[in-house]
């Protein structure tokens, strides 16, 4: 089974793939999440990025600036600007690379969604959007997306993989509030920046330098996901 027939929305073959996601997840009524009224909020939030995006970053769900902004990872937040500096490191921009959430939904309390939203929005969303952009590298941020996606890697062959590596990383909120985990996160910033290189040179990594460069069944500590 393909990842797009994971999704009940019938996905276009042309670029205008991802400005049709877009659309389809605003009007998604899924699980209770999707249905919450936030004031001037934008909930669901679609992801963003280009159709064949070379890295997927993706978080657990949107924060109160992304709820308001109706952006994953927007700017002006924290979170986002650490994300940004990070990218541009690897050397891409940010409208290079595609963002988005395993949840689509802001929690109130930003408290850590269900298993049932992350469940729900796996199979609903993320997989027929990793499906649609097709990235050489996903890269999860924090533990919620790490534990989601490990799983679902972990029951594949990696032959059978939507991407070339699959990479964890700290979540970057996490890596604002402690300076260890600041210096974590600039660690497998560098790391990210070699796996990149390696995949743009068309072959994927192995052996010891697969595993150092992507880590990805790893824990992570602290850190808000």
């Amino acid at each position: 089974m393909v990842l797009e027939e994971l999704s009940d929305v019938n996905w276009p073959v042309d670029n205008n793939c991802v400005r049709y996601y877009h659309n389809a997840i605003r009007q998604c009524k899924a699980c209770p999440l999707a249905k919450q009224k936030i004031r001037g909020g934008l909930t669901p939030i679609s992801g963003i990025g280009p159709r064949y995006a070379p890295i997927m970053f993706i978080g657990r769900n949107p924060g109160a600036e992304e709820n308001r902004y109706g952006e994953p990872f927007w700017t002006s937040a924290p979170a986002g600007d650490r994300l940004e500096a990070a990218i541009l490191q690897i050397g891409l921009a940010r409208h290079q690379v595609y963002l988005t959430n395993v949840v689509k939904c802001f929690t109130l309390g930003n408290v850590k969604p269900t298993a049932e939203a992350i469940g729900i929005c796996m199979e609903k969303w993320l997989l027929g959007e990793i499906g649609s952009i097709k990235p050489s590298i996903i890269v999860t941020l924090g533990k919620v997306a790490t534990q989601a996606l490990s799983i679902y890697m972990k029951e594949r062959a990696r032959s059978t993989w939507p991407c070339l590596a699959f990479a964890s990383m700290t979540h970057p909120s996490g890596a604002n509030r402690s300076p260890i985990m600041e210096a974590r996160f600039r660690r497998e910033t560098r790391n990210l920046e070699r796996l990149l290189k390696a995949v743009e040179k068309c072959r994927e990594p192995k052996g010891d330098e697969f595993i150092e460069l992507c880590m990805p069944w790893r824990e992570i500590d602290g850190g808000l996901t």
